[in-house]
């Protein structure tokens, strides 16, 4: 009897131990948290007690967890300095910030650490300066939309990597800004009625199937740093492309329409060709550095 009585005493302490481990990891984060326009910051960030910021909810997620807004509302500004996805999914989840939030997003991370930002409305009112602003960490964004900032929509300055698909970004002096030795990749992307569109200076960087319109300065401006664009239209803008100091811009099946300039010749930089791009109704058409044609293969 005795025997029994001390084995179920320690099946029971260990089970008691198991729990209270359990409980502890719980109450360190949750690997899904949840904001809704009527939650509170005081809550513990779950399905039933959602957040009313992603900052706030950032902070009771782990690392590499989720954040799921589960209706539509303004849930920012935020600075993260962790791994994580933030979902705006089918609610209409918004970050509008005014002018004394600088910064909508800030991407503090490690450089292991990857940080997703899917199905967002990200708008600054006049006087705001930067939608995503990526110093550390890696960054993908998918499906969203960037607009109003007076300064950029997206800015890069770390040695990390950003993917962007699906997203539209309008209506900013820089609309996406790579002054950093990172890269960066840009797929089905609109840049539209931005003073310069695409502005690459430092790290590699390629823009594919995007449309670059109506930018009051430059389409694609590149200064030390090497620019790949693909399949894209530059249309409606002062000069579609300029190579400064130090870049190359590589032109593969663009179509080049309705700019006062087309390609600027004047610059120092080195734009080349594989010649399968199309130039129409441009001020001055311009013309790829001579001799410097992309072979095809």
């Amino acid at each position: 009897m005795k025997t029994i009585f001390t084995h179920s005493l320690k099946t029971l302490a260990v089970g008691l131990a198991v729990a209270a481990s359990a409980h502890s990891a719980l109450a360190t984060g949750l690997a899904h948290t949840y904001v809704s326009g009527t939650g509170n910051d005081s809550n513990a960030g779950d399905r039933t007690t959602p957040c009313a910021t992603f900052q706030a909810a950032l902070a009771n997620t782990l690392p590499g967890g989720v954040i799921t807004a589960l209706d539509a509302g303004d849930y920012g500004p935020i600075t993260i300095n962790q791994a994580v996805t933030i979902d705006g999914s089918g609610a209409q989840a918004s970050i509008v910030i005014s002018a004394n939030s600088a910064t909508a997003i800030t991407i503090n991370g490690a450089s292991s650490d990857t940080i997703i930002l899917r199905h967002l409305s990200i708008t600054g009112l006049p006087g705001t300066f930067t939608g995503v602003k990526v110093n550390t960490g890696n960054l993908i964004l998918d499906d969203c939309k960037i607009s109003g900032f007076q300064s950029y929509g997206l800015n890069m300055t770390g040695a990390g990597t950003a993917v962007v698909d699906d997203t539209i970004i309008t209506g900013e002096y820089d609309g996406v800004s790579a002054n950093s030795t990172g890269t960066m990749s840009l797929r089905n992307v609109t840049l539209q009625g931005n003073q310069y569109a695409l502005d690459a200076e430092g790290g590699p960087l390629d823009i594919s199937h995007s449309h670059i319109t109506q930018s009051a300065s430059v389409g694609v401006y590149a200064y030390a740093s090497t620019l790949t664009i693909s399949d894209c239209m530059i249309s409606g803008s002062g000069t579609g492309v300029f190579a400064d100091s130090d870049s190359v811009i590589r032109l593969i099946d663009n179509d080049i329409l309705n700019n006062t300039i087309g390609i600027d010749t004047t610059g120092p930089g080195t734009v080349s060709t594989s010649g399968n791009n199309h130039k129409a109704g441009n001020g001055t058409p311009g013309a790829p550095t001579p001799g410097k044609a992309i072979v095809q293969q």
